[in-house]
């Protein structure tokens, strides 16, 4: 099977301006994602999506593709993602057919080329229309323990639900999308315009790893985690 890397990086940004290129550790946000992309062995082509020639320049120096500038229209705040990897898709099949796209967001920058494999592993193996990555919900933050207000008095956010368990161990166990820090999905529900279809299959991330940098209070917690892993304690 024929895998595309698609990586998403506009330059505008609201939250942390330039985040695609702020620096850590002396490397812009987006070589993390670069580096572990281009140490995969399934992918095709590599490529950066994106409408800054800055971001294009570096992305260029750090061995992905840039073979296009995304158009305006497609690089607003509002612009869906999948619209984002139809346009990826369609450059890409005027080169080589392709089986997957595999979205990898630069804001996900602690997800290795190791993750990335095995997620690729599980799409073929499993013969899935997508496959996603999660992290497990905190059982503090799951349906079964959330109470709304009404009138002032608390009530269980499950209609028509008993009591929620109290204890951890009694609790179900929830996913959620970790960014997502990878995204693998059929070429041909791309281009039906869809990203999950009806297949999914899930790859479990830690909590560490699944780091999603949208706030500078995770940019600063990646820059903690990255000097500590420089100059490790004990």
């Amino acid at each position: 099977m024929k895998f595309l890397a698609v990586i998403p990086a506009r330059g505008g940004s609201k939250g942390i301006p330039r985040k695609n290129i702020v620096e850590i550790e002396g490397k812009p946000l987006i070589e993390y994602t670069i580096n572990e992309a281009l140490a995969c062995n399934h992918f095709e082509n590599v490529i950066v999506s994106t409408d800054d020639a800055e971001i294009a320049n570096i992305s260029l120096k750090l061995g992905a593709q840039v073979p296009f500038i995304r158009p305006g229209d497609l690089s607003q705040d509002t612009t869906p993602m999948i619209a984002v990897m139809q346009h990826a898709l369609a450059w890409s099949l005027g080169t080589s057919q392709i089986d997957a796209v595999v979205l990898l967001q630069p804001t996900s920058p602690m997800r290795k080329s190791h993750h990335i494999q095995l997620a690729i592993e599980k799409y073929i193996k499993q013969e899935a229309d997508c496959v996603v990555s999660v992290v497990k919900v905190p059982h503090q933050f799951i349906p079964e323990s959330i109470y709304r207000l009404r009138n002032g008095l608390a009530e269980s956010y499950i209609l028509n639900s008993h009591m929620p368990a109290t204890r951890r161990q009694d609790k179900p166990t929830y996913f959620a999308r970790n960014g997502p820090a990878i995204l693998i999905s059929n070429a041909n529900l791309i281009k039906a315009g869809s990203l999950y279809g009806q297949k999914i299959v899930t790859y479990e991330m830690s909590v560490e790893d699944s780091l999603d940098i949208d706030t500078t209070c995770d940019l600063e917690f990646f820059k903690m985690l990255m000097a500590s892993r420089r100059h490790p304690t004990g």
